[in-house]
């Protein structure tokens, strides 16, 4: 049930009928096209894995998975707003100095502005499930586009890049 919510929640994020679009607007050109996923848990092999569930130029929805650590370096993204929901386990986020800025537990979450320094980390027992969706101002329509946008204020610790998992096929 869960899953089905969170598939609503993002779906409405990636697509919302916003009537038609204004003369000369990229929509226009080409007809919109709704993107139905599916999330399962992965299987951790490493500390963190990301499952990408749909993207578009300004939009980009996963979910990380994480058994220890997390985004363990303070850095800031440039053109990116962050939603961050818990939907198992638990997760402290911080910002500079180290700062504590929340504590989360399931269905609590964080909205990170564009250039807010930030890092997160797993706490507790449970492995943690974060629902990520990140919204640009900009268009990124490529992964390494999202990843430039990035400025680390600090080393990254563990390993990196995290273990990718492919969402399921769309739904029928």
């Amino acid at each position: 049930m869960l899953a089905q919510g969170v598939q609503g929640v993002v779906q409405a994020l990636v697509r919302h009928d916003r009537g038609p679009p204004p003369k000369g607007d990229r929509m226009s050109m080409e007809e919109p096209v709704a993107t139905v996923f599916r999330y399962e848990k992965p299987t951790l092999t490493r500390s963190k894995a990301v499952t990408m569930l749909a993207k578009t130029d300004h939009i980009v929805c996963g979910v990380q998975t994480i058994r220890e650590g997390g985004e363990n370096n303070l850095h800031a993204h440039n053109h990116l707003d962050g939603f961050w929901f818990v939907l198992s386990g638990r997760a402290r986020f911080h910002t500079s100095d180290d700062e504590v800025v929340a504590e989360l537990g399931r269905y609590e979450g964080i909205l990170v502005p564009m250039g807010y320094k930030y890092w997160f980390e797993a706490i507790g027992d449970d492995e943690l499930e974060l629902l990520q969706v990140e919204a640009s101002d900009i268009p990124m329509g490529t992964a390494d586009a999202y990843l430039a946008d990035r400025i680390d204020y600090a080393p990254r610790k563990g390993s990196f890049p995290p273990e990718e998992s492919e969402a399921d096929q769309p739904a029928d």
